[in-house]
């Protein structure tokens, strides 16, 4: 009898040892670590409402190196720059004399700085709302057809839009023939066409894609792409172009052109 209670007893201690020994591992298995991931907002990647940065002084980039251009873009590419060669500096921007900015060089401006409105009460477009100059600029969701020619020239085309999976695609054309592409002097010709891309990549993060074709200018379709990030407790800052500041502006000397940047090619 007393074997048989010691076997027993014996039998209790190692099975509570067991428990004991695994019982880290059990509660492992239960609760998160601090390190675990943490699980992403519900979003709907067809809503890309809201205002998003793509970062201070414009997070607009090349992918991979420029295209070549043809004669003449090359012509007044050179004539863009020519400061560049005596005084560091480009003062000739169409923007520093209060141009407007077109596509994608809106994108290269201030903090870039977007807000996109999707109304249910007009589903037939889609309206980007830029910081910069107070921009407005309409995405038509309706699959009307491009205008002729893109209809009459403009500084911010004629844009269409429809849904490619979850990618917003925009086709834009009709720009005008005088604008530039980036602040580095790039220009573009009556005949670009832009196709942008936006992914929702989640609650906080979506990515642009951009694919400028232009025969007129560059021998090669042009990459470029920008990341922006939410942010719901942003400010517009009134940031109206005043011909008065812009003077100022051009005078003080402080004006650096600066490549977009490149990143390697994908």
């Amino acid at each position: 009898m007393s074997m048989s209670k010691n076997f027993t007893g014996s039998i209790a201690v190692l099975a509570l040892m067991n428990v004991l020994a695994f019982a880290p591992a059990l509660l492992a298995q239960g609760a998160p670590g601090p390190g675990a991931a943490k699980t992403q907002p519900a979003f709907d990647p067809h809503d890309l409402s809201g205002q998003w940065s793509g970062g201070l002084g414009g997070g607009l980039h090349s992918i991979g190196k420029p295209p070549d251009m043809m004669p003449e873009a090359q012509s007044r590419f050179n004539a863009n720059t020519a400061e560049l060669k005596t005084t560091g500096v480009i003062t000739v921007d169409p923007t520093f004399t209060c141009e407007p900015a077109g596509v994608p060089r809106i994108y290269d401006l201030g903090s870039s700085l977007v807000e996109v409105y999707q109304a249910k009460d007009r589903p037939d477009r889609i309206f980007l709302f830029y910081e910069v100059v107070h921009t407005w600029r309409t995405i038509w969701m309706n699959g009307r057809p491009m205008p002729d020619n893109g209809g009459v020239p403009r500084a911010l085309g004629y844009s269409l839009g429809h849904w490619d999976g979850n990618d917003l695609v925009v086709d834009t054309a009709g720009f005008s023939g005088w604008g530039w592409i980036n602040r580095a002097g790039f220009p573009h010709s009556d005949a670009l066409l832009v196709v942008e891309r936006f992914h929702r990549i989640d609650r906080d993060h979506m990515r642009l894609d951009l694919t400028l074709n232009d025969p007129k200018a560059y021998a090669q379709p042009w990459k470029m792409a920008i990341d922006f990030t939410l942010k719901p407790d942003w400010d517009f800052a009134e940031t109206f172009c005043r011909p008065s500041e812009s003077a100022n502006f051009k005078g003080s000397g402080d004006l650096t052109a600066t490549d977009p940047g490149t990143v390697p090619a994908k």
